[in-house]
């Protein structure tokens, strides 16, 4: 090699001091994932070269080979965790090799063990000095017939994962309550404030035995859940359950018919007919929302040439779906559930959101979503009513009695 290629040992200092520089200024993986998911966040718009280009499009595809070679869940790719992995690669550069079966195995399992230690201890302090919520979720695996209990633990720190235990040799809700009552030991009964768990009988029933017990103590059920139910028993309304069936009729028959459903997804932007929500109620009304929004679109596919042309229309099931999509009682139909859902909807948003709003916060919402409906069914009483009353039946007796039991205290 010729000597004017070779870098001289002053040369070598100085690319030293410009790549050491370079680092200080550069952001860690950490900051640069929570940067990304902050709101309001915009993906700078980078050029890239015809090289760069290709280079990705090949890691894409490698990660992909790689997750479905190994069968690993594709919803991985949106764990915090792995972006930082990923991060840290990329800003570690070629050349890097990663750690051998018995590494992961040994001294590295042991430093994450120490790591969580340490954050438990972090986070104790933060329970004994603000105090902590004690969270109980339930899982049911019918095959095995499993029923099983997680306990987290939330507070200013943040959620903390206690631990889990099968309570399928549990007989009586006495039983569950005296579990439940020994993570509180483990906690501190000092420390522990409320209870929140979901909705099932035998959780609640426990967790109001809890409360007798621990005068300073209060439950409050599963703000998600009973929102979630809400919606449930206004979809089982005579009013509402007819058209909700309706445009379960349609859906199915699209969905049914891949050149039908092709057109409709060309016609409405690509997106689908039906929405996918975190529940099956939510999933409901959401799609009623979509259908509502591109109604025209859905007339124009069942009265155009395609359609007369087509053998679908002279099928009775075709008939019976285009007189559905063609009727003024199925849409004005389909509006009063929009305007009874989507208050409820709203609420259900902020609840699941990323800032989890205290209860005062959800309780003003609620009243907020009541004004709404009563706005929207102000000339239908009768619908307004049992609207009305479902809201008040879950709400008043899910939460009155422990956001009361918390103001006492």
């Amino acid at each position: 090699m010729s000597g004017r290629f070779r870098a001289t040992p002053a040369k070598r200092k100085k690319l030293q001091m410009i790549q050491t520089t370079l680092d200080m200024f550069r952001k860690t993986p950490l900051e640069v994932v929570r940067e990304r998911h902050a709101p309001g966040f915009v993906e700078s718009d980078v050029e890239l070269s015809e090289k760069k280009k290709k280079l990705h499009a090949k890691l894409t595809k490698l990660w992909s080979n790689f997750l479905q070679e190994n069968g690993l869940p594709l919803s991985i790719i949106n764990n915090r965790s792995f972006e930082l992995m990923v991060e840290a690669v990329a800003q570690y550069g070629p050349g890097y090799v990663c750690p051998s079966k018995e590494e992961l195995m040994g001294p590295l399992f042991e430093k994450l063990m120490d790591w969580v230690a340490e954050l438990r201890k972090k986070h104790e302090r933060a329970w004994e000095q603000h105090g902590c919520t004690l969270m109980v979720d339930s899982f049911t695996n019918n095959l095995r017939n499993l029923h099983l209990l997680s306990f987290m633990v939330g507070s200013v720190e943040g959620i903390f994962f206690l631990g889990s235990a099968d309570a399928s040799y549990l007989s009586d809700y006495e039983d569950l309550a005296d579990l439940i009552e020994d993570k509180i030991e483990v906690i501190g009964r000092d420390r522990v404030v409320q209870v929140v768990s979901d909705n099932s009988h035998k959780l609640k029933a426990a967790c109001r035995l809890l409360m007798e017990r621990n005068p300073t103590l209060f439950w409050t059920p599963c703000a998600f859940q009973c929102l979630d139910l809400m919606l449930k028993n206004i979809g089982r309304l005579e009013e509402f359950n007819k058209y909700i069936q309706q445009a379960k009729h349609v859906t199915t028959f699209v969905y049914r018919h891949q050149r039908f459903l092709c057109a409709m997804c060309n016609k409405i932007g690509r997106k689908e007919l039906v929405v996918p929500a975190t529940t099956r109620y939510s999933t409901s009304f959401l799609t009623l929302k979509r259908m509502y929004k591109h109604k025209d679109v859905m007339k124009c596919l069942f009265t155009n040439e395609d359609w007369s042309r087509s053998k679908l229309s002279s099928t009775e099931t075709g008939a019976n779906v285009r007189e559905i999509v063609l009727s003024p009682t199925f849409w004005n139909g389909v509006e009063d559930c929009i305007k009874a859902s989507e208050p409820l909807l709203a609420v259900l948003r902020m609840v699941y959101g990323g800032e989890k709003p205290a209860m005062p916060e959800v309780f003003a919402c609620l009243d907020l979503a009541k004004k709404k409906i009563s706005d929207s069914f102000s000339c239908n009483p009768v619908i307004l009513k049992k609207v009305i009353d479902i809201l008040s039946c879950i709400g008043q007796n899910k939460w009155s009695k422990s956001y009361m039991k918390l103001h006492c205290f």
